[in-house]
């Protein structure tokens, strides 16, 4: 959080900041519409997207930076909106602090390509006993912590082979995998279809995945 709040300042201070002769508004749009995305995923991340208030004033900023006259007013508007997502992302970390399954899903997504990851990395980082907290991921969620762990990996795998040209084999171990010969098949018993065929197809095939979380 402390890098983004350090990103987000450098960025809106050189709006207040600009002396005549004043750049382009189309050119100042396209800049804060790229802010606006580093907000966006920063509100991905603690999950604030969830709430229909701050999407709400996510929507109006964004239609404020395409629309509005008066970009200076739209910039103060922008800075009101990410002071309201820091107190949103600090109070979501509070709450992920007393939820150990969502702490340890947290450790999980942010881990997940160390090949190594165990059920008892993620009880030991919750504080909690491998046995009860592989108790509390299954009661909560339905899967076992393989099966998360295979999800999150998969959902990574399917990302890269979509967005990336990167090889298959570097793929794998992106995506928590040593042996690519495993990864391809984990990818066809929980996808349907091997890595190589799943890259050609387009995104439409996403909808038909099997065993994703």
């Amino acid at each position: 959080m402390k890098r983004f709040r350090v990103s987000c300042a450098a960025s809106i201070d050189e709006f207040l900041q600009l002396q005549h002769p004043y750049p382009d508004p189309g050119l100042v749009r396209i800049r804060l519409t790229s802010i606006l995305a580093q907000v966006r995923r920063f509100m991905k991340t603690y999950k604030l997207n969830d709430d229909p208030s701050l999407e709400q004033d996510y929507r109006t900023i964004f239609n404020s930076i395409l629309y509005d006259t008066v970009l200076y007013r739209t910039v103060q508007n922008l800075i009101l909106f990410i002071q309201k997502i820091f107190v949103g992302a600090e109070n979501s970390m509070q709450q992920m602090k007393q939820d150990p399954i969502e702490l340890g899903m947290s450790y999980m997504k942010a881990n997940f390509s160390k090949s190594s990851l165990r059920l008892e990395d993620v009880a030991q980082y919750v504080d909690r006993n491998p046995a009860y907290f592989s108790h509390l991921l299954i009661t909560k969620t339905g899967y076992s912590f393989t099966e998360l762990l295979a999800g999150i990996r998969m959902k990574e795998a399917k990302r890269l082979l979509i967005e990336t040209r990167k090889p298959i084999k570097e793929i794998s171990i992106l995506s928590g995998y040593q042996n690519a010969n495993y990864f391809s098949r984990m990818f066809r018993e929980l996808i349907g279809m091997s890595p190589r065929d799943f890259r050609m197809q387009k995104p439409d095939w996403m909808i038909n995945e099997k065993g994703t979380v």
